[in-house]
């Protein structure tokens, strides 16, 4: 009995054992759909720098440096890129995540969907799947889980809008 205690003890620690996930993507260059920084209304979000989604810093206030805005003021249906270089190929990827903010009255929605795909060459890209959203409240991730790990030098996200902004940080 005192061993099967112990063992139900080890499967229960086992169980909350959670994955710990190492951002690779820190300092790696990027392209990504034009932002938005329109300086009409002053905003810190607008200061751009183009190292908003690699640059290892999540977003944690609405309008801060952290966000790579885009802007639909054009009605264009065309959705959101972004492609994330990291400079040689990495293997054993099991997970793509970006945040994104959903703060409706200010209208910044959050996507409607985000698919991930992967590229040897930046080119030709292979889909590996669509994100699913996790958290809640006005910061989001839409992570993909890969069923199998991924091996790639470019990732990509494809991000169909939801809304007139829609804010991003962190790839």
């Amino acid at each position: 009995i005192v061993l099967m205690i112990s063992l139900f003890g080890i499967i229960g620690s086992l169980a909350a054992i959670k994955t710990v996930y190492t951002n690779i993507a820190v300092g790696a260059t990027y392209e990504a759909s034009e932002p938005y920084t329109l300086r009409t209304y002053p905003n810190d979000y607008q200061l751009i720098d183009g190292k908003e989604l690699t640059d290892g810093v999540k977003a944690t206030t609405a309008y801060g440096t952290e966000w790579h805005a885009f802007c639909d003021n054009t009605g264009d249906k065309s959705p959101y890129y972004i492609i994330v270089d990291l400079a040689e190929k990495k293997n054993d990827i099991k997970k793509l995540s970006i945040q994104f903010q959903d703060n409706t009255g200010a209208g910044i929605v959050k996507p409607v969907s985000v698919v991930y795909s992967v590229s040897d060459n930046g080119t030709d890209f292979t889909e590996l799947g669509t994100a699913t959203e996790s958290g809640s409240g006005a910061y989001l991730n839409y992570d993909l889980i890969c069923s199998t790990p991924a091996s790639g030098r470019y990732f990509k996200a494809v991000i169909t809008k939801g809304g007139f902004f829609t804010f991003a940080s962190e790839f």
